[in-house]
């Protein structure tokens, strides 16, 4: 049983690597189309289709159901790596497992967040005019002002400068991702230390 378990593991973990592939040749235009851009598709676009389909995966210009589709095969094969280890599934490692994966999907989205908040601050202090929105700051302003704003909205009274709105975000972030860290690690314990 052990090994069917393995076997399964191992399959979905090929199979993230192929979606991964897939969604990284999607950068790049044209290579989608190449003999080996159409097999990959059809052998993982049927998986990635269903989050795409979702809206709330979609936040503004950006897409992040790719990061959720392998968030899951992540998960599924972590759970059957661990069925295979220990030869049973145990109800507190199974949720603990899907802690960390939601986390771990969570933490990443505030990451990448953090980083295009922290690029777009840095480049308004070294910039002459960084407000042009004909580039493509203004694109990335149209996504990041909204977040930022709601995230200084509960420590500003009047509305403040984009700048302060940013930096703000940026602390809110780090304490959220910190406090989030803290958090899971102390669920993830409680939940391993389920007998069952």
């Amino acid at each position: 049983m052990a090994t069917i378990f393995s076997i399964i593991a191992s399959f979905i973990t090929v199979y993230t690597i192929l979606c991964f592939i897939n969604i990284i040749l999607t950068w790049f235009p044209g290579a989608k189309y190449t003999r080996f851009g159409q097999g990959l598709s059809k052998i993982t676009d049927p998986y990635l289709r269903i989050f795409s389909k979702l809206r709330w995966t979609h936040v503004g210009y950006v897409d992040f159901s790719p990061i959720i589709s392998l968030g899951l095969l992540s998960l599924l094969s972590t759970i059957f790596g661990s069925i295979a280890s220990t030869g049973r599934l145990y109800f507190g490692r199974a949720i603990a497992e899907i802690f960390r994966s939601i986390w771990g999907l969570c933490s990443s989205l505030l990451g990448f967040l953090f980083l295009l908040m922290l690029i777009r601050f840095i480049v308004i202090l070294l910039k002459n005019n960084p407000y042009d929105y004909n580039s493509i700051w203004g694109q990335l302003d149209n996504f990041l002002r909204p977040l930022a704003e709601k995230m200084a909205k509960p420590f500003y009274k009047n509305q403040n400068s984009y700048k302060y709105c940013l930096l703000t975000a940026l602390i809110f972030l780090i304490v959220v991702i910190l406090l989030g860290n803290i958090l899971c690690s102390i669920i993830i314990n409680l939940c391993n230390s389920i007998p069952f």
